[in-house]
């Protein structure tokens, strides 16, 4: 279900924002997620997270939060406080509106469903077919794996694991750009074979004509993640027909904002999208199921443009609201509220909407699968470039943010997010669970919360 319909920032979501209420207080706190169960990927054992919390308070009384969950590889630390930024004033903007986030992001249009799959964490192919079986039980009809090994040993855990849940069961997988392009076709042959639907991220996140070469050559989709942080990275992977579809963190990304704006030109140009997460805490991935609502109402080329715009201005609304900031901490000047600028949408977007395929429906629907590949994306890169001038460029100077986090928790925020994470679930990619408290989710079904914000308060 979409709320709002097509009418997409009607006036009515930023009224009253130009009087500005200066945020006053700026507070990080540092704490540690330990997972149920180490997850190993191509690259690394994570067994826990240590994430860090902002929370901006305004002289009315309300607080925003936002969270930064640096990772390697995925998200530099000042790339993560940006988002953390970010998803905070979106977040109070939000609250003092009585909306929920995804209501702001998507001026008025988001999903109020969204579906996901189950990760599964068993590196042996007994104990995957176990887990896929125990989740498929659970309601859900899209597993993800990791990859990245031994093409053949990789090979052997798919196998167990359709043989476990059968055919009618779609079947993602993730090798984090361990592989060289022959070893990735060599896995994509045997993987296509066992119905795979994806391959993400096959070669390193450097090697975009690797990662062409991998998708003209096998007849697998496949999924572009850590080579994609801006729309620059996008539009190299545009005229490379490199990927089907992109993986997207807001954390990396630099908050929801920056997420929603590259997702939706990745909608527009034919690309399918999956949101996610860097395995982030419970105020991180709440955002990116407001990020996913959002993705997920953009039907059609003509919303996209009209999210663009209305992105345009909410973009303004943040940047006012924090250059009225007052009495905060030197380091606050330093965080980017917004990652980059936007371009003059009004003269570039309809003279290449209209050549953009009608792709509504292709996912999260999965029941179908993940849907056929299109031919080559190299016509459309030329449009991004012409569009996005200025979009999500990344800031030129680090910044530090130093002798502000406490190590302490209080017990209310302990209770909220210092429990254990469960791997967790992709909706059309989210990337979440019970982690993502406050936000009900029966099996594979995340419902996006109606209250105001993040839809709860840590």
């Amino acid at each position: 279900m979409v709320e709002g319909g097509s009418d997409i920032g009607n006036g009515k979501i930023l009224s009253g924002h130009s009087s500005v209420v200066p945020v006053i207080r700026a507070q990080w706190r540092t704490f540690r997620l330990p997972f149920r169960a180490g997850l190993q990927t191509s690259k690394q054992m994570l067994r826990e997270r240590v994430v860090r919390l902002l929370e901006l308070e305004d002289e009315a009384g309300f607080s925003g939060y936002g969270e930064s969950a640096p990772l390697g590889g995925v998200a530099s630390s000042w790339v993560a406080d940006g988002h953390a930024l970010n998803q905070a004033l979106l977040d109070l903007l939000s609250r003092r509106q009585n909306l929920p986030l995804a209501s702001v992001l998507g001026g008025g249009c988001y999903a109020r469903r969204l579906w996901a799959n189950a990760l599964l964490s068993s590196m042996d192919p007994e104990g995957a077919a176990r887990e896929a079986a125990d989740e498929v039980a659970r309601g859900f009809r899209c597993l993800k794996l990791k990859v990245g090994f031994c093409p053949e040993t990789d090979l052997e855990r798919i196998r167990a694991v359709r043989r476990a849940v059968g055919s009618r069961v779609e079947i993602r997988t993730d090798a984090n750009g361990a592989w060289s392009v022959s070893q990735a076709l060599r896995a994509a042959k045997g993987f296509q074979e066992e119905g795979v639907a994806l391959l993400e991220q096959p070669v390193a996140s450097n090697d975009l004509q690797g990662l062409a070469a991998v998708r003209q050559s096998s007849g697998i989709s496949i999924g572009v993640d850590e080579a994609v942080t801006d729309w620059r990275d996008l539009q190299r992977v545009l005229a490379l027909g490199a990927a089907d579809v992109l993986v997207l963190k807001p954390m990396r990304s630099g908050g929801p904002g920056p997420a929603v704006m590259l997702g939706c030109l990745a909608r527009a140009s034919g690309l399918q999208i999956i949101v996610t997460t860097a395995l982030d805490g419970a105020v991180g991935r709440a955002g990116a199921v407001h990020v996913a609502a959002v993705l997920e109402a953009v039907a059609e080329p003509g919303n996209a443009c009209q999210l663009l715009e209305w992105l345009q201005r909410l973009r303004e609304a943040v940047l006012g609201l924090w250059e009225a900031r007052r009495n905060l901490p030197a380091w606050a000047g330093d965080l980017p509220a917004w990652a980059g600028d936007l371009p003059a949408w009004a003269g570039d977007l309809p003279a290449w909407a209209g050549d953009l395929p009608a792709w509504a429906g292709d996912l999260p629907a999965w029941a179908g699968g993940i849907p056929a590949r299109a031919a080559g994306n190299t016509s459309r890169a030329e449009s991004l470039g012409n569009l996005a001038q200025g979009v999500l460029e990344k800031p030129h100077s680090d910044f530090r943010c130093e002798g502000f986090a406490p190590d302490e928790i209080g017990p209310a925020l302990r209770q909220r997010l210092a429990k254990p994470i469960s791997h967790g679930l992709a909706t059309a990619g989210f990337l979440a669970r019970d982690i993502c408290l406050g936000i009900p989710a029966s099996g594979p079904i995340i419902e996006v919360p109606p209250g105001p914000g993040l839809g709860f308060s840590p």
